[in-house]
């Protein structure tokens, strides 16, 4: 796969997980942004000569902070690319729709829980769109996703919201995470 893929419905630049595709254990954000589509990555990290944080930098600090080498999971979002709409007519009336529906999205994800152990839920609108609940209800939480029954999944904040708030729900759900993967280590 090259960095330049494009999506087939809606010629968007397509970004592709990164990490180890071996590990057993995935975390799984949601869209990404304008700095994610740049960089080509699933979360955007601080550049060379930037002094600001983003979202993949407090990803990783907060995995280090629980043990877990950033390089050593694999890293996805829900979408594939930033959100793509079209409008859609019906007889005198327009609406704006996604060009490529969540279900695309879904069921590219649902494969790479196939050989995974353990994947964290990193956001609302991921634990909404396989779990159809609000995040907050489930934050550092262990919980099951319909046809998945041999995975474990967690969920916890998106660690952009640490940009925002406090980032003890992000570390609850983290260790919580964390923790459950030595468990079943031993």
């Amino acid at each position: 796969m090259s960095t330049h893929d494009r999506c087939d419905k809606c010629n968007k630049l397509l970004i592709h997980p990164m990490g180890n595709g071996l590990s057993p254990y995935l975390l799984v954000g949601e869209t990404p942004g304008y700095h994610e589509t740049i960089q080509g990555l699933p979360f955007a990290f601080q550049q060379k000569h930037s002094r600001t944080s983003i979202a993949g930098d407090i990803l990783k600090a907060e995995l280090l902070r629980v043990g877990i080498v950033l390089s050593t999971v694999l890293v996805t979002n829900l979408w594939r690319h930033q959100k793509s709409y079209v409008t859609e007519t019906i007889g005198k009336k327009s609406r704006q729709v996604e060009a490529c529906p969540l279900s695309y999205h879904l069921d590219h994800l649902a494969r790479m829980f196939i050989d995974k152990t353990h994947v964290l839920l990193m956001g609302s609108a991921v634990t909404q769109a396989l779990l159809d609940v609000k995040y907050t209800q489930v934050s550092g939480l262990n919980v099951k996703v319909s046809g998945f029954s041999k995975v474990r999944f967690w969920v916890s904040p998106n660690p952009a919201l640490a940009f925002s708030q406090p980032v003890g729900e992000l570390r609850l759900a983290f260790q919580r995470f964390s923790e459950d993967i030595s468990k079943k280590k031993k």
